[in-house]
């Protein structure tokens, strides 16, 4: 405290004194002394009275015969209130204007009308000094003064009385059988509630005895008792005012409702309860009790096995919609997007929740809430993460608490508001939250071990007890005495210093989970008294009144959220805005494909040795292959990475924007358009960067259309992963287990034909393949690049129509009549399985080539003459297919002199030959260095001679690795095109799956059977390991 401001009010009493003139010394002395003990402690009495005195001496000593003695006294009170209205708040001057009232009152008749109204005149010029309304002033005044009549604001005036319309026009609460009344007067300029009391009866306030006609402050958690009355409590007069100013009008009640965690016997025990408009109601109880879980159930977001809710009798789950939207839920996690400013944060929140509201509505509600909790001049900074303590941790809850008061709820729930702050905050948090209860607001928070001075804000107190045992609901001072009665401590009147008027809410935990003694006195473990017991006790002694009143109105909604469309345009914005704020992301977004591609192309670029010189040729350069792997690689790697944190660190932020009605799917497109456009920079810089460095020609449109559907594939992987993991670590640990099994499955590192024989297949790709995403956009890459390429795609049809000849004449009907001679010579148990391979034979020769044998052959109708004229046909092919392959070669031949004419001769021909063919692409899709070239698998000739050029065995879509088409029906579907719709059905098929939300859910049941099967190991090796070891040291 500062001594200027001690010595001022020491002043001003000595002014006081001999303004009035009349006033007995000895007394105010006394009064001062006492004034000085109450507010400062008993320290400062003695230098402070001192002061007083010697000021009192020097003014006392003015001559009275003076004219303007009066004037000058008053310039000095002037000039002394102005160093108090520097050092005290509006509510400390209030308080120092009623003490000295109090001291005048006692002194009224002495020294005459002249004196009173001379000591009256001057208070009211201080009263303007000190900046408090004139009205409120004098509604002061006539209250201490005991004139209600002239009182002009008799709204502020409230009347307690066992007699109806005692006063009228005056707010009443009635209190049979009170003998007198009780009168109170609010001031909303300090927010205080003063009283005094008329009457005969024994009254306590907070214990200690109401002297009648003396001024009493009732400040939060107060309660006024008597014997014959039903207890007055702080709640009950502050919602008395609130419904006079036509507040809104909120009955919260809970009707025995009951909850039980899925699997177990614990949860939440039946018990009731009933709130109003106006409370700060807090729950408590030890860490694992179940608090957490009674705020979901009284906030709608879990629903009760057992009772329900009513909001002014309506029922919470029956038109959860309606209800929920006067509510506002704060959870103990961050709400907070890091990037973004702490304006930026509110009021993007405000603009999902305020439709009917314009933009610059918006703001000014966003500016006046942010002034409110004191958070404006901190507007535009940065939030950050809790680590970076950008702000502090008593700013971050508030810019929390801004989030949900921005939306006007009447009911408002809070986890955890001062968990991890200072007692400095945690102070001014909970004066907030009383502040917003002062406008008609109903307040639910979950506090462990409050303080003194918080404790006392409360106008309710749940207590939970282990395994969700409901012990205590009521006035928190009532539930100290409550506690220490059944606790069987000496006595009660330890609850509450008689001086300070502190408490100590932690000796209710002390009292409950009071453990027993053994002989030595060492605690044995076993409470006193169980939570069944408490429990018991509970539900026996404390009665709730149960509402019986019809439903009523509802207090109409203030809020309004956007359409699908609107959200969606609302969240992108805001998606955008916390990524264009975080620089360092920015940067690695922009820079890590041109970097990858860069580098990847770079040591890719082999070149050849010529005359001593390095040279360069797209041709000869071996890595192309492995470079169009890596492609794949990079665009599932950087796709996941890019999306992998995008949902996970917005969990509670969905959890809430869900539970307030606002659209998920909007949420959702609103990240997912944001990575397709990430997706498409990614694709174009990565394409255009390592097609240019390793000369790629032709070839960037189509590898930009193979690479887009796999980078916006990877992103919705990476956004399932985010959703569906409860760690960072796990995430970045699940990345590389996707890519492994995407790599070993694409085709490239282990052959579809060399797998472990269940999932082995030559045929076509096996299933495992198919699932891979890598496997369809590698094999599109290196297909379309061998095929589409400006060189090849000249000859592509009549090298096909050779090879697919080539095959036939060498290799598929040599094999047939191989397969016949066997069949007419083999064992009868192979006649079924030759049958089968050979009509198999037949049918793919006659698909490919057009040549059948007879549209009545088949595997039954093999007879001996029928065999006879299969061999002739067989015979007869052969020779139409080498003449078919000589002309095919000449048409080759006539077609390469052609474009040889038309570039120039063999050597541009060649030039332009090795700009865009690559020699190490054609061995892998012609598979060049295999010595195979048919299998008989499954009783059907599999080609492995020049694959690509081969039709597929099915007419499914499945199809052998890198042939040129899939067949579907009788449709022959280009493998580039055919696989980039697949990529995109992937896509469409994980996008759904996330709008669904189905591995969020998978993930919350894994993790829930994980925990309990790590609990059990855990209990299994500490009894294990560690029972024989308690059992012998017992």
């Amino acid at each position: 405290m500062k001594d200027e401001l001690l010595k001022s009010q020491m002043h001003f009493f000595s002014l006081m004194e001999v303004l009035h003139g009349s006033l007995d010394h000895s007394y105010v002395h006394s009064f001062v002394e006492l004034y000085l003990k109450s507010e400062y402690g008993t320290d400062y009495i003695d230098a402070y009275l001192q002061v007083y005195e010697n000021y009192y001496y020097v003014y006392s000593s003015v001559d009275t015969l003076l004219e303007n003695r009066e004037e000058k006294l008053n310039d000095i009170l002037m000039q002394v209130t102005g160093i108090i209205v520097r050092y005290f708040p509006l509510r400390n001057r209030f308080f120092l204007l009623i003490s000295v009232l109090k001291l005048i009152r006692s002194f009224r008749a002495a020294g005459g009308d002249a004196s009173f109204a001379r000591t009256i005149n001057a208070l009211r010029r201080v009263a303007g000094r000190f900046k408090i309304p004139q009205k409120n002033y004098l509604n002061a005044e006539a209250f201490v003064l005991d004139e209600l009549h002239r009182m002009p604001g008799k709204k502020m005036l409230l009347v307690v009385s066992s007699v109806v319309d005692f006063m009228p026009d005056v707010k009443f609460i009635c209190r049979e059988p009170l003998d007198g009344q009780l009168y109170f007067l609010y001031d909303d300029s300090a927010k205080v509630y003063l009283f005094f009391y008329k009457g005969k009866d024994c009254l306590e306030l907070n214990h200690s005895p109401v002297i009648p006609r003396q001024i009493y402050v009732f400040t939060p958690g107060s309660s006024i008792k008597g014997e014959n009355i039903q207890p007055l409590y702080y709640s009950d007069v502050v919602r008395r005012y609130l419904y006079f100013h036509e507040h809104p009008h909120i009955v919260y009640e809970a009707q025995e409702i009951a909850y039980r965690y899925p699997g177990s016997h614990h949860g939440i025990h039946p018990f009731s309860f009933i709130a109003y408009s106006g409370q700060l109601v807090a729950v408590m109880g030890g860490s694992g009790v179940g608090k957490t879980t009674l705020m979901n159930l009284l906030n709608g977001m879990t629903r009760p096995h057992q009772g329900k809710i009513l909001v002014n009798g309506h029922d919470l789950h029956e038109n959860h919609r309606t209800l929920t939207d006067l509510m506002g839920y704060v959870p103990q996690h961050d709400l907070l997007i890091e990037n973004l400013t702490l304006y930026q944060n509110v009021y993007y929140n405000a603009r999902l929740f305020h439709s009917q509201m314009s933009t610059h509505q918006i703001a000014e509600k966003v500016t006046h809430v942010l002034q409110l909790l004191n958070l404006f001049e901190l507007r535009h900074k940065r939030v950050g993460s809790p680590a970076e303590r950008l702000i502090s941790g008593g700013e971050r809850k508030r810019a929390n608490i801004a989030l949900e008061l921005v939306r006007d709820p009447i009911i408002l729930f809070l986890d955890e508001p001062t968990s991890g702050l200072s007692s400095l905050d945690a102070d001014n948090i909970i004066h907030i939250l009383q502040e917003l209860t002062l406008q008609g607001k109903l307040v639910f928070i979950n506090i462990h071990q409050p303080s003194s001075s918080i404790f006392r804000l409360f106008d309710q107190l749940i207590l939970l007890d282990r395994g969700g045992y409901p012990v205590y609901v009521g006035n928190p001072l009532d539930a100290l005495h409550y506690f220490y009665r059944h606790g069987g401590l000496a006595s009660s009147d330890m609850v509450e210093c008689k001086k300070c008027q502190t408490t100590q809410p932690e000796s209710l935990f002390r009292i409950i989970e009071e453990q027993e003694m053994n002989e030595m006195g060492i605690p044995t473990g076993r409470r006193k008294k169980t939570p069944e017991e408490w429990y018991a006790l509970f539900r026996e002694e404390v009665v709730f009144p149960r509402s019986e009143t019809q439903p009523a109105s509802l207090p109409e909604k203030t809020v309004k959220p956007h359409d699908r469309w609107r959200q969606f345009l609302i969240q992108w914005e805001r998606n955008a805005m916390s990524k264009i704020a975080d620089v360092s992301y920015v940067s690695l977004v922009l820079i890590v494909s041109p970097l990858l591609a860069a580098l990847l192309a770079f040591f890719c670029r082999y070149m050849t040795k010529d005359n001593g010189t390095y040279i360069y040729r797209f041709s000869s350069n071996e890595n192309i292959p492995a470079f169009l792997l890596m492609s794949v690689i990079v665009a599932m790697f950087v796709g996941m990475i890019m999306s992998a944190e995008e949902l996970f660190h917005d969990r509670i932020l969905r959890l809430r924007e869900k539970y307030h009605g606002l659209s998920p799917i909007s949420y959702l497109n609103a990240k997912i358009i944001y990575l397709f456009l990430l997706s498409v920079y990614h694709t174009i810089v990565f394409v255009w960067i390592g097609n240019a460095i390793l000369e790629i020609r032709g070839m960037t449109w189509m590898f930009f259309m193979i690479l887009l559907p796999l980078y916006f594939l990877s992103c919705l992987v990476g956004l399932i992963i985010s959703s569906s993991l409860r760690s960072i670590v796990a995430i970045y640990i699940f990345v590389p287990i996707l890519l492994i099994p995407e790599i070993i499955f694409s085709g490239v590192i282990v052959k579809y034909d060399k797998l472990h024989p269940l999932a082995s297949s030559s045929r076509y790709v096996p299933v495992l393949g198919d699932l891979m995403a890598s496997r369809w956009a590698y094999e599109a890459l290196m297909v379309t690049q061998f095929k589409d390429n400006e060189f090849r795609k000249q000859f592509f049809d009549v090298e096909k129509a050779e090879s697919n000849v080539t095959y036939f004449y060498y290799y598929h009907l040599p094999e047939l009549i191989k397969a016949v001679k066997e069949w007419k010579s083999g064992p009868a148990k192979d006649n079924n399985d030759k049958r089968q391979l050979i009509c198999n034979g037949l049918n793919y020769y006659g698909q490919v080539m057009g040549n059948v044998f007879s549209p009545s052959f088949t595997q039954i109708s093999f007879t001996a003459n029928e065999m006879k004229q299969l061999e002739a046909f067989l015979e007869k092919q052969l020779q139409w297919l080498k003449a078919r392959k000589k002309a095919l070669i000449m048409i080759r031949d006539s077609m390469y002199q052609s474009a040889m004419n038309r570039l120039g001769g063999s050597q541009q021909f060649n030039a332009f030959r090795e700009q865009y063919t690559n020699d190490k692409i054609t061995e892998f899709v012609l598979n060049k260095t295999g010595l195979e070239r048919i299998r008989i698998e499954k009783n059907n000739y599999v080609p492995l001679y020049e694959p690509l050029y081969q039709e597929p065995l099915n007419n499914n879509g499945r199809a052998h690795y890198y042939a040129a088409f899939k067949k579907i029906g009788s449709f022959y579907i280009d493998t580039p095109w055919f696989n980039i719709f697949v990529l995109w059905g992937m896509a469409f098929v994980l996008y759904l799956m996330l709008l669904s939300d189905v591995f969020s859910m998978l993930g919350t049941k894994i993790y829930s059977l994980w925990k309990k099967l790590s609990y059990f190991i855990q209990q299994y090796f500490f009894l294990n390991r560690f029972g024989k070891i308690i059992s012998k040291a017992h």
